[in-house]
């Protein structure tokens, strides 16, 4: 599903996050926690594409994403739900558009993505507000709507950067529940978190830009910590 082989990304004070030999298999809900810093969001946006690795690998779903097209990433991001940080919703456009913008894209039939859409509205609770701009929704219903945004194409993987991050413990056990819910439906999660959560069967801890823990691992497997 995701293979990371000596990957190095360099910032541009000189700096290198550096990932080495990390593999994801399909089906695993991955917790990639560290400090500020530490190098998660970095990570997270080369397994987007957003950013490219200045040596080794990055492969996903079977895609060397170093060596894709503008039109390849494009294909590549259809097979993959973001949640982004920021959570990126269009503002001029309702809920239900936002999460209805990339069935568009993707050149899905109007009444099937109607139907996907009411779908994953309800299934983010947020089927009473899918007339709303996201500038009405409360932070909680924002990022749930970034939530159905990134599901309603059915991805075989979901990337999910600090989605509890800003909501009360309320919102974030909310969005928590909706992840799993959806690993159980059968798609692979990674998500990344300050400090290790209670999701997931893998925990991935970042420290310096190098894999400090990987208990989907044994220890003799760690990548090499240098503080």
């Amino acid at each position: 599903m995701i293979n990371l082989s000596g990957v190095e990304h360099r910032y541009t004070h000189g700096e290198r996050d550096i990932v080495l030999s990390l593999k994801i298999n399909k089906g695993e809900f991955v917790c990639v926690t560290g400090k500020a810093g530490a190098g998660k969001t970095t990570f997270l946006k080369l397994l987007t594409g957003e950013q490219k690795a200045c040596a080794g690998t990055v492969c996903c779903l079977g895609r060397d994403l170093g060596s894709l097209s503008a039109r390849g990433l494009a294909l590549y991001r259809r097979e993959t739900g973001i949640i982004f940080q920021d959570r990126r919703l269009l503002p001029g456009k309702t809920v239900a558009a936002n999460a209805g913008y990339v069935l568009e894209a993707a050149g899905i039939g109007k009444k099937e993505a109607e139907g996907r859409v009411r779908r994953v509205l309800e299934l983010t609770g947020l089927q009473h507000k899918g007339h709303c701009l996201p500038g009405e929704l409360s932070g909680d219903e924002q990022q749930r709507a970034a939530a159905a945004r990134a599901i309603v194409n059915k991805p075989r993987l979901l990337l999910a950067d600090e989605p509890a991050a800003g909501l009360d413990d309320r919102g974030a056990e909310e969005i928590m529940q909706l992840l799993h819910r959806l690993h159980a439906e059968g798609t692979t999660v990674l998500m990344t978190a300050h400090r290790p959560v209670a999701a997931g069967n893998r925990i991935i801890e970042l420290k310096k830009g190098r894999v400090a823990l990987d208990t989907g691992r044994r220890r003799t497997e760690y990548d090499p910590l240098h503080a």
